[in-house]
């Protein structure tokens, strides 16, 4: 991992995402978690403060969703190439696509593009997948 990774990104990671309106998310997301949780998008770990006591153990993957919107998916694709030289991961991951070929049950989501931000770097998903039973 390159010094612009390892120093000067979470920084503004931490400065994008760590808002009063993000923590509202964070906080109605982790508040049923329990047990052992893979939290996909962990980044440098905004959540933790947010997860109730219930959860024992944290499992933490860090790719980014892909957008619908066909104008935003050309500029995350346009920028994939600089996104994954500075950060390390890509901008157009269908998170719910990876976590099924990976054998998880993948429960009902919410995705949508978190108000205020660049569409291209700002597509949310919340939702819950299992191991099969």
């Amino acid at each position: 991992m390159g010094w612009y990774r390892e120093r000067v990104l979470p920084g503004i990671h931490n400065r994008v995402l760590d808002t009063e309106a993000i923590g509202r998310i964070r906080d109605r997301v982790c508040a049923p978690l329990h047990g052992r949780v893979v939290e996909i998008g962990f980044g440098s770990g905004l959540n933790v403060p947010h997860y109730p006591p219930a959860v024992t153990r944290v499992h933490a993957i860090e790719p980014s969703a892909r957008a619908r919107d066909p104008d935003v998916r050309r500029w995350q694709q346009r920028l994939n190439p600089l996104n994954r030289r500075l950060s390390g991961c890509r901008l157009d991951t269908g998170v719910p696509a990876v976590l099924r070929d990976g054998g998880l049950h993948v429960g009902a989501g919410r995705e949508y593009y978190l108000p205020g931000a660049a569409r291209w770097a700002a597509y949310l998903y919340e939702g819950t997948a299992r191991t099969p039973q």
